[in-house]
């Protein structure tokens, strides 16, 4: 509640029940989902703050930083985002969704996933009191599948309405598949990233191991060129450009080898100058 600034009524007025059947049904993605929920998902800006061999650039468009928001709209995850939009309109359309309640969602999730004011969001006034309530707990909440409970009322009295309510077709029901849809849309999205990051296939994480044992090499030598003891300074005499023509497995070998001696002469070096 403090870190939303919700207060206890925009707490409980979050669909819970429906949130967690849908977490339920996605349990091969627990983990991931968890760290996406919680915001720790291992986006460029987080895991180089652990360690700067971590690049934190984005490995998809280039773009300098990659934190949250960029992993969303990086121009290179367009496709996933049209998917995104897709999926949802599929569903709504096969699940009976009340036609207002259908532009409001996917209105809102145009608006979030391409970055854009939200108070641009197209809904009847019909449906004012959720887009309201929607609002409060936040829009870009929506991706995260923290849903009013005013969602499944209506849609629950709208198939009531129609005589298409069932016990198994209800506003819970389609609920729980509208936050499922969202969450998986997310993960399915997080792992092209992960493909461009860490590779899909063989060759394709082939190319990424080199691109980051080559990144953890200049690392290396951009601390410790000048600033290692005489006896140790012949570990650096080979040009970075000779060292990362080595095969991939060589210069993980070198590094792992020598890091710990490289930083023991460069401490000692720091104390007594």
């Amino acid at each position: 509640m403090n870190k939303h600034e919700w207060d206890s009524d925009t707490f409980e007025d979050i669909d819970w029940k429906c949130h967690g059947r849908a977490l339920n049904r996605l349990d091969h993605h627990r983990t991931s989902l968890t760290k996406y929920l919680c915001n720790w998902h291992p986006v460029g800006k987080r895991v180089n703050k652990y360690h700067p061999k971590y690049p934190i650039a984005c490995a998809s468009c280039g773009a300098p930083e990659e934190n949250r928001e960029h992993v969303l709209r990086c121009p290179k995850r367009q496709s996933e985002r049209t998917a995104w939009k897709k999926a949802l309109k599929q569903y709504t359309d096969k699940h009976n969704t009340h036609p207002m309640l259908q532009t409001l969602l996917l209105s809102a999730l145009q608006k979030v996933l391409d970055g854009e004011d939200t108070t641009g969001i197209e809904y009847d006034d019909s449906v004012a009191d959720i887009a309201n309530a929607q609002a409060a707990i936040g829009w870009d909440q929506l991706l995260k599948g923290r849903l009013s409970k005013q969602w499944a009322q209506r849609q629950d009295q709208h198939l009531k309405e129609c005589n298409l309510k069932t016990h198994r077709k209800n506003g819970q029901t389609w609920l729980t598949g509208i936050i499922q849809e969202l969450l998986n849309q997310w993960f399915e999205l997080w792992e092209a990233r992960n493909h461009d990051r860490h590779g899909k296939d063989a060759q394709t994480k082939a190319q990424a191991a080199n691109r980051q044992v080559i990144h953890e090499l200049q690392l290396l030598y951009d601390k410790y060129t000048g600033n290692l003891r005489t006896e140790q300074a012949w570990l650096l005499q080979t040009p970075i450009n000779t060292r990362s023509q080595w095969p991939t497995a060589s210069i993980r070998q070198w590094i792992n080898t020598w890091e710990p001696v490289l930083e023991e002469s460069y401490a000692t070096q720091l104390e007594t100058g």
